[in-house]
């Protein structure tokens, strides 16, 4: 039998380019095949899924005519063991990603402390000035931290737009980055350059006031 289907436009896809063939016809001439490969089943309730899976095993096993001392010549396999995997799998990489973020945050963390060092070696005469003038040790230290802060939050920037940019224009996928994420974010960085900030800032907060005013 052929036939025309009545025309229904298009919408998500247009299926009046859609053709069909029977089954018998699609195996052979399409595929190469002249048996089926795979069956799809489907079970009403979830509790009735080993008995299902044991009635499928059963009907193969007959239709294939094969005795009870033989093996099966098929597999039934079990979609919840595939989401298992899935699910395993995704955890490991979940694992693996947060291993990279706390090593990335780690080296970050460090290279600010060492920035941190430099700026307040190379500021002592400042710091010095600052103290002879009336500043506390608690000022020096939250002048500090909050520079080392705004490192770590200015780094935490970066990368969040350099990932938005390398996805999208070299992945070319649309990145599902919800805006509570980036706080996150930034707080986790700004948690990191505060605790980078601490040693060099109460480095800074007990030279010698004496000693940092003659320095050069």
């Amino acid at each position: 039998m052929i036939g025309l289907l009545k025309e229904v436009g298009e919408s998500w896809s247009s299926p009046d380019n859609q053709a069909f063939v029977p089954l018998t016809t699609a195996q052979e001439r399409l595929f190469g095949s002249d048996h089926i490969s795979a069956i799809y089943a489907q079970i009403d309730k979830p509790e009735d899924y080993d008995e299902a899976l044991f009635d499928i095993e059963n009907v193969l096993r007959r239709n294939h005519r094969l005795r009870d001392d033989q093996e099966n010549d098929f597999r039934v396999h079990r979609q919840d063991f595939f989401l298992a995997t899935i699910q395993e799998t995704n955890a490991e990489l979940a694992n693996f990603i947060i291993l990279i973020a706390l090593v990335s945050l780690g080296v970050g963390g460090i290279g600010i402390a060492n920035v941190m060092l430099v700026s307040v070696t190379e500021r002592t005469r400042e710091i010095g000035v600052r103290r002879a003038v009336g500043a506390n040790r608690f000022m020096i230290i939250m002048q500090f931290l909050v520079e080392s802060m705004t490192l770590g939050i200015f780094g935490g920037l970066i990368g969040i737009g350099g990932g938005l940019l390398f996805n999208s224009f070299v992945l070319g996928t649309n990145l599902v980055f919800p805006w509570v994420w980036m706080g996150y974010s930034i707080l986790i960085c700004m948690m990191v350059g505060m605790i980078a900030g601490l040693f060099p800032a109460y480095r800074a907060a007990n030279f010698n006031v004496i000693e940092a005013l003659r320095y050069e």
